[in-house]
């Protein structure tokens, strides 16, 4: 299989720092936030200690009811 791709431009985009960076951001924010692995979910702002399907289930429907954004 061959791609259709200039030496040049893949050579810029692996040596762009902005991905990079930005990846390192996420990183932060994740320890920041106490994540430890994926998946870690959070629905409004609140991590999810139980995420198998029932509990997910269970925190979505609260959700929708109480109306919380």
């Amino acid at each position: 299989m061959e791609l259709d791709v200039s030496i040049d431009a893949l050579n810029a985009c692996v040596s762009a720092q902005a991905p990079l960076a930005n990846v390192k951001e996420d990183i932060a924010l994740g320890r920041d936030l106490g994540v430890r692995g994926t998946p870690t979910l959070f629905i409004n702002g609140k991590k999810l200690a139980d995420y198998r399907n029932a509990a997910l289930e269970q925190v979505v429907e609260h959700v929708l009811e109480s109306g919380a954004q």
